[in-house]
């Protein structure tokens, strides 16, 4: 099946509103601290609901994908989402807050496994790199966008009108989504499961978009915070310059596939060579006293790195497991989940442990390093 350019614009509009509601309290974090009193253990564990129901829903939700389609799959999730952000705005409770972002798990989910199936489903060959870059690098500029506007909106008017603005427009979005998106014929023989299971590529990949889209992830929840504590910054400028990285990354994803589908670079390779970057990237931002110019390098490497990375994982699993595209894309999200769930917190931990942020980004370089050396048996 094949599509038009211009229809690429309705999942990227459905990817970017998705991610700009289930991110949005993470550059709000300073502000829901001191306005709730809970600690950045606990606000920590926001991020962790959100992705303890993503990696637990990510594989039943991938075979629900293949069952009945991308566009019924991305409105149940984006209703969920909306549901789960009013009530975040509304809520003082720290428990119904974690309830609230475990019901955004499910956006965070789909918006992978639907998303990129709903591509892989219109757009075929070698385009099909340039569009999951294109729809990945819409993730990518959602969570940007939300860093650069809901910390200034959050400072003006609270917190909560801030989460409200990201309602607002995951309601909006879903009824275009409803609107424009078309229906895709669920796959007509789907392999067993456990020949996904099995398949030692997508456990690989699961892998690396740890190392990557994870790490963003972890990133875009911790970096705001990061340049109040070390540069005394206020938290709207704090947000401009965080939101650096992913807004690049938004960019980077679609040149990633670009790359790739004219042989610039075999996907393998540039797996690697993203790895390797946002290994480097992480150190910069743990370097003692390191300076601003330093620290923003370290942010646009990791953002960098994520979004280049982000279509070759997504096209090769397609390609690894074409009869069950679906289900491989809820098995590599399913990886990449405990490192956000555990990282979130563990980040909060390190910092109040610590003093500081140099011990937490040098527990995260870990991951992409690792990962480097685990993944050079990719197929090219």
């Amino acid at each position: 099946m094949t599509s038009s350019a211009r229809h690429l614009i309705v999942p990227c509009l459905a990817a970017a509103a998705q991610s700009f509601a289930f991110t949005n309290h993470a550059p709000l974090v300073p502000l829901m601290i001191a306005d709730l009193g809970i600690s950045p253990t606990e606000a920590g564990l926001l991020t962790t609901a959100a992705f303890v129901t993503a990696g637990a829903l990510s594989v039943p939700l991938g075979g629900l994908t293949d069952r009945i389609g991308p566009k019924r799959v991305t409105a149940l999730a984006m209703t969920l989402l909306a549901i789960a952000t009013a009530g975040l705005a509304l809520t003082s409770s720290l428990s119904v807050m974690l309830l609230t972002r475990a019901l955004a798990g499910v956006s965070l989910a789909t918006v992978f496994i639907a998303g990129g199936g709903y591509v892989n489903a219109w757009w075929t060959g070698e385009r099909q790199f340039l569009a999951q870059g294109l729809h990945g690098g819409a993730v990518q500029l959602g969570i940007g966008l939300g860093l650069l506007t809901l910390p200034a909106i959050g400072e003006r008017l609270g917190w909560r009108t801030a989460i409200g603005v990201s309602a607002v427009v995951i309601v909006v979005s879903l009824v275009h989504w409803q609107a424009m998106a078309r229906p895709t014929p669920p796959a007509p023989a789907r392999a067993p499961l456990g020949s996904v299971l099995g398949n030692a590529t997508i456990w690989r990949l699961g892998l690396v978009h740890t190392a990557t889209f994870g790490l963003a992830i972890l990133l875009g929840t911790w970096i705001a915070t990061y340049l109040v504590h070390e540069f005394a910054l206020s938290l709207a400028t704090a947000g401009v310059l965080g939101s650096v990285g992913l807004v690049i990354g938004a960019v980077g994803r679609p040149l990633g596939g670009i790359v790739v589908a004219r042989r610039y670079a075999a996907p393998r390779t540039l797996i690697l060579t993203m790895l390797g970057a946002a290994t480097v990237g992480l150190g910069l931002l743990a370097w003692p006293a390191r300076p601003l110019a330093l620290a923003i390098t370290g942010i646009v490497l990791v953002g960098v790195a994520a979004a280049f990375a982000y279509a070759p994982v997504v096209a090769l699993a397609a390609r690894s497991a074409p009869d069950s595209a679906g289900a491989a894309l809820g098995l590599i999200s399913l990886v990449a989940t405990p490192g956000v769930i555990i990282g979130a917190p563990l980040v909060g931990a390190l910092l109040t442990a610590s003093g500081g942020f140099t011990v937490p980004w040098a527990v995260l370089m870990v991951i992409p390093a690792a990962t480097l050396v685990a993944t050079t048996r990719l197929p090219r």
